[in-house]
């Protein structure tokens, strides 16, 4: 349930915060082989949220 409010809330909408928290979340092979700006390009946008609010939730 928190994972989800946190996707909803405005944090989502600060994209320095969330790209420190993408690069804090992602596993660190995968942003070795590709930038942060690639990886989100490519992932759907509900799945970074997950990712995102998961990752948030959890700390």
């Amino acid at each position: 349930k928190l994972n989800e409010e946190l996707q909803r809330t405005t944090l989502w909408d600060n994209v320095a915060l969330r790209k420190v928290v993408l690069v804090e979340a992602l596993p660190k092979l995968l942003l070795d082989t590709l930038d942060l700006d690639t990886i989100m390009e490519r992932i759907p946008d509900n799945y970074i949220r997950a990712i995102f609010g998961a990752y948030l939730a959890s700390r």
